[in-house]
């Protein structure tokens, strides 16, 4: 039987997984929580219950399909053996297909579950959402992971590289170290410039959002493309300025 901090603890793992996506299954979290409580003594059920009722969290609900359980674990036993896999996979356009696929690592980001490796289907390293995948299925070919890799970094690397109406670069008064600390890798990329200066590449859909993160920042910089972000800048600059005499 629970004590009261093991049931506390439980508990507050189930709602924290329900409420930032982490969880998998589309009612797992909330049946999990369901029998747990029913096999609680009723004064440490009424505890259990009182947290539940009251507990806030800041993070917004996750939003959208949530993945399947077995495909979750079968690519985290596959990752751990180093054996490839076959994924029935569909794209974010509904476009269906079948790839071997030789998975890294898992990563929960955001809300979202993401597993990358090396896609046979195209010969390279990518990245694919779970709740997206249809079926997994295990095989017996092993795989060798490169010895550098990193499925954090190569996820977030992915989900920067998406590609979005605009292509932006901008170059940043300030220091590598500094960027880094204030830029999250999502963003785009950062790489030192000759001059000691930092280059912020990204994509954007709506370049007015890009001239708001960017006036943010604080630190003069320059644009180099495209040319309408710096009609994004003035604009902005113009509100700004309207607002502050109103």
């Amino acid at each position: 039987m629970f004590t009261g901090d093991e049931a506390a603890s439980v508990v507050l793992g189930l709602l924290a997984g329900r409420r930032s996506g982490m969880s998998v299954g589309e009612q797992a979290g909330e049946s999990a929580l369901a029998k747990i409580q029913r096999v609680l003594p009723p004064p440490l059920r009424e505890r259990v219950a009182a947290v539940e009722q009251t507990l806030g969290l800041t993070a917004a609900p996750a939003a959208g399909p949530v993945p399947a359980a077995s495909a979750l674990f079968t690519l985290a036993e596959a990752a751990r053996r180093r054996r490839r896999v076959r994924l029935d996979y569909r794209d974010r356009t509904g476009a269906p297909s079948e790839r071997a696929f030789d998975p890294y690592g898992l990563v929960f980001h955001s809300g979202r579950w993401y597993t990358t490796g090396l896609d046979h289907l195209s010969g390279e390293q990518r990245t694919f959402r779970l709740d997206r995948i249809r079926s997994v299925e295990p095989r017996e070919e092993g795989f060798e992971p490169p010895a550098d890799v990193d499925p954090v970094q190569r996820v977030l690397e992915s989900l920067a590289a998406v590609p979005w109406t605009h292509e932006v670069e901008v170059v940043l008064t300030t220091t590598l170290a500094e960027a880094r600390r204030r830029i999250p890798p999502t963003a785009g990329t950062l790489t030192a410039t000759e001059d000691g200066r930092v280059l912020f590449r990204a994509r954007a859909e709506r370049l007015d959002g890009m001239a708001v993160m960017l006036a943010g920042l604080g630190w003069p910089f320059a644009v180099r493309r495209p040319a309408a972000l710096r009609d994004e800048l003035r604009a902005l600059a113009a509100r700004l300025t309207a607002w502050s005499e109103d």
